[in-house]
C-alpha cells in the first residue's frame, strides 16, 4: 500500500506531533477525545483517520477508516509508520481491533 499524503495532511500530522512533543516535555498527559468538541490530536491521511491519546505509561495511536470499512494490518501499519515518521517499528506494539487498529509506544519515543 502506498500513501500519498497531501501537503495539508503532512502539515496536520506535524502540528499534532509537535503538540504531543510539547505535552511530553511539559509532563502533561495527552487527553482522551471529548465527544462533540474539537480534537487537536486527531488527523487524517487518505481514507484513514488517526488519533493519539495518552495512557499512564504509553502513548496510544488509533487508526481507523471513518467509512467503517475494515482494512488489513498492512494498511494500518503503513499509516502508523507515516504518522510516527521514523520511530523504529521494534518499539511500537500493535494490537488489532474490529474497526480500529491500535499502536502503543513510550511517550518519549517521539522526542528528537
Amino acid at each position: 500500500m502506498i500513501l500519498n499524503p497531501t501537503p495539508d495532511e503532512t502539515a496536520e500530522r506535524d502540528r499534532i506531533l509537535d503538540q504531543i512533543r510539547e505535552s511530553v516535555r511539559s509532563n502533561r498527559k495527552v487527553p482522551m477525545a471529548r465527544p462533540g468538541g474539537p480534537d487537536p490530536f486527531c488527523g487524517s491521511v487518505g481514507p484513514y483517520a488517526y488519533r493519539f491519546e495518552g495512557e499512564d505509561d504509553l502513548l496510544h495511536l488509533m487508526v481507523w477508516r471513518p467509512d467503517e470499512r475494515p482494512f488489513p494490518e498492512a494498511e494500518a501499519r503503513a499509516v502508523a509508520a507515516w504518522v510516527l515518521q521514523g520511530v523504529p517499528p521494534g518499539v511500537v506494539f500493535y494490537r488489532p481491533g474490529e474497526q480500529a487498529q491500535s499502536f502503543f509506544l513510550a511517550h518519549d519515543e517521539l522526542l528528537p
